[in-house]
């Protein structure tokens, strides 16, 4: 008979085996490190003149000699005294302004042929008032281009266009006056312009003076000779005339004309 058993019979839970023990393997992951690729700069050195000496021989171009292009030291050069040239002096006097011999030149030439104009406007004037007095004095007018003119003989003892009779002798002054004024500012005109305007109006001024200073009926009373009528043998369209108050009319105009150009009428001060 068998021999019974000192051990104790298992459990059905002694017989469940306990679970073994779960190796668990960590893979760390390998951290790869960029590497950092480093570009070099490349500075490329700029030689300019400053930096080429002076003894420096240049480089050969094309396999040319060294000779064929010298080398400029540029210290040399900025060293070297720039000798300043004479200014032409035609560049420094202005064409408005011209020198006082070119001025002083300009100034006699223009009162010349103010004085020249003033002189033929004052001739042709009292030439033409003496025959008028000669021929049509007593006579009934003459029609002239159809009767757009009439010249007659007519005495007005006031100022042009028959204006202002019964002040014969203030017109006078003040026609003496204007004369002098005029040859005064004669030795300074501006401009050749200015010469012609003032010439007929001197000329016309001293065509009327003159037969104020010496006409009928006495001086600084007499009478201006007016002969030019137009479109009526009356002077009712248009004043009876002469040729003086034509000549200071168109001075006038050009007087005018001249300041609306912005032309002075004498020249300027140098100082100025």
């Amino acid at each position: 008979m068998p021999e019974p058993s000192t051990e104790p019979a298992s459990s059905p839970a002694d017989t469940v085996e306990a679970p073994s023990a779960v190796t668990t393997e960590i893979v760390t992951p390998e951290i790869v490190t960029p590497e950092i690729v480093t570009t070099e700069t490349v500075t490329t050195e700029t030689v300019t003149t400053d930096t080429v000496a002076a003894d420096e021989p240049a480089t050969p171009v094309n396999g040319s000699e060294a000779s064929a292009q010298p080398t400029i030291d540029p210290e040399a050069v900025a060293l070297e005294p720039v000798e300043s040239q004479p200014e032409d002096p035609g560049d420094l006097i202005d064409e408005d302004e011209p020198s006082t011999e070119g001025a002083s030149a300009l100034a006699h030439r223009r009162t010349l042929i103010m004085v020249l104009l003033a002189i033929v406007v004052l001739a042709i004037d009292q030439i033409s008032k003496s025959l008028v007095v000669a021929r049509l004095t007593g006579h009934d007018p003459v029609k002239v281009a159809g009767g757009a003119v009439y010249l007659l003989e007519v005495t007005n003892k006031g100022a042009a266009f028959n204006l202002g009779e019964g002040y014969t002798a203030l017109f006078t002054a003040v026609a003496a006056a204007v004369v002098v004024v005029m040859v005064r500012v004669s030795s300074r005109l501006s401009s050749t312009g200015w010469a012609v305007a003032l010439g007929l109006i001197l000329g016309g001024a001293a065509g009327n003076l003159t037969d104020r200073l010496f006409r009928a009926p006495g001086p600084l009373r007499g009478a201006v000779v007016d002969w030019i009528s137009l479109f009526d043998p009356e002077g009712r369209i248009w004043p009876v005339f002469n040729l003086a108050d034509s000549a200071i009319v168109c001075g006038g105009v050009c007087a005018v004309i001249l300041m609306l150009l912005g032309r002075d009428l004498t020249m300027r001060s140098r100082r100025d």
